[in-house]
């Protein structure tokens, strides 16, 4: 991964900025770990931004282009520009625990313990 763009990932999900959802990397103004990777990088690699409201009137932000658009991993673009192998990286959480990322997020791991982690793993 790209040093530079993790040490930035790293400040904004350590920064207390960003407030944790799940299930979208996007939502009513939460986001997932990568939806935070995703709205730092947006605009220098001219991502595509759009929101829209579901049948809860819930507002969802989907990121990328047409061929690639997404709103719960990230779009091909994301993962070539910061250097990842993977639209939702999997990482090791303890020996011979494995997990995504968005796994982690889902499931009540803090953005300071997934920080941490995405220090150590990727």
């Amino acid at each position: 991964m790209n040093p530079e763009i993790k040490e930035r990932w790293l400040k904004a999900l350590r920064s207390g900025e960003y407030k944790q959802g799940t299930g979208w990397l996007q939502m009513d103004g939460k986001y997932c770990c990568l939806g935070v990777l995703c709205a730092i990088v947006a605009d220098e690699i001219d991502l595509p931004v759009e929101e829209r409201t579901d049948v809860t009137n819930a507002t969802i932000v989907t990121y990328g282009r047409p061929n690639d658009k997404t709103d719960t991993d990230l779009p091909n673009k994301v993962v070539e520009y910061v250097g990842l192998g993977s639209s939702d990286p999997v990482v090791e959480v303890a020996t011979d625990y494995k997990r995504t990322l968005s796994n982690l997020n889902d499931n009540g791991m803090t953005f300071l313990e997934i920080a941490d982690i995405i220090e150590r793993e990727l």
